[in-house]
């Protein structure tokens, strides 16, 4: 695994599938340096409780887009524009 083989995610959504490979959404939000903890990411897989507008604000600002998600309409998956 390399250093940015993560996601960041909310923690009812990674448990227990992503034990040592998630980073939790609300402790990524309160860091300085959320930018590159974004940008080294694989993306975010976040339960829709947990979608805010300071969240889709700050995903639009890094240029991340919500991908269709087949799975779960509870659970949002955003990826950085190809």
């Amino acid at each position: 695994m390399r250093i940015d083989d993560y996601v960041i995610s909310s923690h009812i959504v990674a448990a227990p599938f992503m034990e040592n490979s998630h980073v939790p959404i609300d402790w990524a939000l309160d860091q300085r340096g959320f930018r590159d903890l974004a940008v080294k990411s694989l993306g975010f897989v976040v339960s829709e409780n947990d979608v805010s507008p300071e969240l889709l604000n700050k995903l639009s600002e890094l240029e991340f887009e919500l991908v269709p998600n087949t799975c779960s309409s509870k659970v949002h998956i955003f990826e950085r524009r190809a």
